[in-house]
């Protein structure tokens, strides 16, 4: 290599080694690249099963008249349409345009009539590593003049390995950021799971996966219970519960306001962070029946007509029964007509000296 060569390898590594310190985002990326080749257009792409997930960087800007879902379309036609499939994770690969067609034959292609054609490319040097995430992460050099000489393909070549080394640093970084990042959410309470709009559970505490477990009877901890994805998907406003019962208890299950998990920094880089998604943290609490609750039930009364029953005796009025059981006014007076015919009684103070009676007379010291 000649000196000039050298410094600029040495310039594009040490861009690489930037970008492994601030985050490892497409844009450094860009610089690593901008450093060691002199080209038309630069790339940073993503693949997934054969096909072009993403453009994460790029520069200059790609034209409209050049749509991803046009280049997709014809991806068969790619020239380097093996090496865009090759998942075998911690492998490298770099091909050139040039070495298996000629541009008279690329330019009879779909590919590059409906794509390629409008960015002027007439070479290309590609850069594909797949991480251990599944997604092939490339860098393209392209021009619209001459064609790539094989001492630049070489220098791109040198390059692959600790592009290598910065993918996979940024597979762990964005790993252990995700982690911390549901953790935070998950600090000011236990019951606590993070899921997606999809009900992919993303992050969750062992007490809340113990209350799932126990009132509904599902054990896997990768999805949500259905009752409870259809909830979400209903997007329940903050100040909603979803509530289950069981013989002991009830579950509650408060929604917080969602947030867009952007899957982007370093998860677009690596590819496991996937494309914008609702997040939802959902708050778990298990509410014991109290003993009187128990004594009601025995009686007869439905879940809701006990705790009805038991904010009566305590002097609530429908309305206020209504705010504490996010209901309305018109469902608790029904509870009421329900809970005084049950009794017998005629008035709703008549039906809470008979409950209290009932409770006094089922209590152990009797």
């Amino acid at each position: 290599m000649k000196a000039a060569e050298i410094k600029r390898f040495s310039d594009a590594i040490l861009a690489l080694q930037l970008s492994r310190g601030e985050g490892g985002d497409a844009s450094s990326f860009l610089d690593a690249m901008r450093a060691l080749l002199d080209a038309d257009h630069y790339t940073v792409y993503r693949v997934e099963k054969a096909s072009f997930a993403d453009l994460l960087a790029c520069h200059p800007k790609i034209p409209i008249q050049a749509p991803l879902s046009d280049l997709n379309r014809h991806i068969i036609e790619h020239p380097l349409y093996s090496q865009l499939c090759n998942e075998t994770p911690d492998t490298f690969e770099v091909g050139r345009w040039s070495d298996g067609t000629t541009l008279g034959e690329l330019q009879r292609t779909a590919i590059y009539k409906s794509y390629y054609r409008f960015l002027g490319v007439r070479d290309q040097i590609d850069l594909t590593c797949c991480n251990h995430a599944g997604s092939i992460i490339g860098l393209a050099f392209s021009r619209t003049g001459r064609n790539f000489s094989d001492s630049e393909r070489d220098w791109v070549q040198l390059l692959g390995a600790h592009l290598r080394v910065a993918l996979k640093e940024a597979t762990v970084r964005e790993e252990l950021q995700e982690k911390l990042t549901f953790k935070k959410m998950a600090l000011d309470g236990t019951g606590i799971i993070i899921a997606s709009d999809s009900g992919k559970v993303i992050y969750e505490t062992s007490e809340a996966s113990d209350l799932i477990r126990e009132y509904f009877r599902f054990t896997s901890k990768q999805v949500l219970p259905p009752e409870l994805c259809n909830w979400i998907n209903k997007k329940p406003d903050v100040a909603k519960l979803y509530s289950k019962n069981s013989k002991d208890g009830r579950l509650l299950c408060k929604c917080g306001p969602s947030v867009m998990w952007p899957g982007g920094g370093v998860g677009r880089i690596t590819g496991t962070g996937g494309s914008e998604c609702r997040v939802y943290r959902l708050r778990l609490e298990e509410e014991k029946w109290s003993a009187s609750l128990a004594i009601f039930r025995e009686f007869g009364f439905t879940a809701r007509e006990a705790e009805v029953l038991q904010w009566i005796i305590s002097g609530k009025r429908n309305r206020e029964i209504a705010i504490i059981q996010g209901t309305s006014p018109r469902t608790i007076g029904k509870h009421v007509e329900h809970i005084i015919a049950k009794l017998g009684v005629e008035t709703r103070t008549a039906a809470a000296v008979q409950a209290m009676e009932i409770i006094n007379e089922a209590s152990p010291l009797n």
